[in-house]
């Protein structure tokens, strides 16, 4: 943890004190130090000479304290009152040594009028927030910008969903995503999920639609084939996958194709376990053939020996 979540903690320290004393900060702490051992402290000392501002509680809460927020979100909406209320709960102090946060964070809301974003500072187990609108918003968005170390829940109904994945951040949309598996039984989500695979601009986006269309049994052949040839090699991947989940024995040859002509071992690899997926022993051979094959980490061939061993136990 230890990287991430100091790359996570400056991200907020940047949120916090805004971007011109983030970077002034940083050009500061650079130049004193340059050629020097360093400790957190003179960056803490640092910070609070250049900002002004007495971050002791920011760096007490992130840094000398084990653990993150667990926040746990609900809204309503009134409709005659025209008042969208947002509960926030602090679940983390279940984990012991973990404070209840003293932490500012951004309400994105989405109206048909646009998006107003609404900074609160939280400092409870659990607080409310009312918001005035015109309309009930199409979108309600916690920490607008992901500016947080966090996990959240917050569950949103399916329409709202379906708006956020075509209307969101990156992050948000990937979010957004995997919280509609709630509702993978409904056509709605099942064809955006589909166009998502294939028409996204956005690798991640496409990955992880094609990964939940498999992971539900929504067996899109077509849509798994097209995914095969994309431009990214972790849709390639996602989309191989899929289609060797499907136990389609007439696969084998489309398999042993992109493992002859893909450009990456990561994709080779991956055909080379659909094969073992929905190979025979006639495929043994080719299999062993690969096993020699060269590759960074010897994906490829603990990927051959890995197909062979599923092949061997699927006779016996």
């Amino acid at each position: 943890h230890t990287y991430p979540k100091g790359a996570c903690t400056l991200h907020m320290l940047r949120f916090i004190v805004g971007d011109d004393t983030f970077f002034r900060i940083l050009s500061t702490f650079l130049h004193k130090f340059e050629f020097q051992a360093v400790t957190t402290q003179d960056f803490m000392k640092c910070v609070k000479e250049v900002s002004g501002m007495n971050m002791d509680w920011f760096f007490d809460q992130f840094l000398f304290h084990p653990g993150h927020a667990l926040f746990g979100i609900t809204k309503n909406w009134d409709e005659a009152s025209k008042i969208l209320t947002l509960k926030i709960v602090q679940n983390q102090d279940k984990w012991e040594n973990v404070p209840i946060y003293n932490i500012p964070v951004n309400i994105g809301i989405y109206t048909s009028g646009g998006k107003t974003i609404k900074k609160v500072w939280l400092n409870k187990k659990t607080e409310s927030f009312e918001f005035r609108l015109d309309s009930e918003p199409l979108m309600v968005r916690f920490d607008e910008g992901n500016f947080l170390l966090k996990e959240w829940t917050f569950k949103l109904p399916e329409e709202e969903l379906l708006y956020q994945v075509k209307n969101d951040d990156v992050p948000g949309r990937l979010w957004a995503i995997d919280e509609l598996k709630t509702f993978s039984n409904s056509q709605k989500t099942t064809d955006t999920w589909s166009d998502l695979a294939v028409n996204d601009k956005f690798w991640a986006v496409r990955e992880a639609a094609i990964r939940n269309l498999s992971e539900f049994h929504i067996l899109k052949k077509e849509l798994f084939h097209t995914a095969c040839g994309d431009k990214s090699s972790k849709v390639r991947i996602a989309a191989i996958k899929a289609l060797g989940e499907s136990g389609d024995k007439t696969l084998v040859g489309q398999f042993t194709k992109i493992f002859e002509t893909d450009d990456s071992y990561l994709v080779m690899a991956e055909a080379l376990l659909a094969i073992g997926k929905t190979g025979t022993k006639s495929s043994l051979g080719f299999l062993k053939e690969a096993e020699k094959a060269g590759s960074p980490r010897d994906v490829v061939k603990n990927a051959a020996k890995k197909a062979i061993g599923m092949i061997l136990q699927s006779n016996h």
